[in-house]
């Protein structure tokens, strides 16, 4: 009994060596209420990505491996035009900024540890 309770404490839900993800997206301070935040490991190409909800909050809902992470947060995809309407650029939903929408150029790294991660990620213009 002690044995699973000491399991499940560190990390119930979790395989081994994985960590579950959420948290918390701002931008200037302010909660990114819409679009999807990623985490891909360039070490073992692995990742996963989420819905960002109205108050900035995500969940990935799924365990990632123990390691590093690039972050990527990128804008919903623009609605498609109507029939019969002019075809334009798709705005740049809350001013998102570019280099964190691929993880090519993104600068957010995180750590994903076993267990539970919660982190608060801030894009800085």
């Amino acid at each position: 009994m002690a044995v699973f309770l000491a399991a499940c404490i560190s990390g119930c839900g979790a395989a081994a060596g994985t960590g579950s993800v959420s948290g918390k997206v701002t931008l200037k301070g302010e909660p990114v209420t819409t679009g999807r935040i990623g985490f891909l490991s360039k070490e073992t190409g692995k990742g996963a990505a989420g819905d960002i909800g109205e108050t900035g909050e995500f969940d990935l809902g799924v365990s990632l491996p123990a390691g590093n992470y690039t972050v990527t947060v990128v804008p919903p995809a623009s609605e498609p035009p109507q029939e019969g309407a002019p075809v334009t650029k798709a705005p740049d939903l809350q001013g998102f900024p570019k280099k964190y929408r691929s993880s090519e150029t993104s600068d957010l790294k995180v750590e994903v540890q076993e267990g539970a991660n919660q982190f608060e990620i801030e894009m800085v213009p």
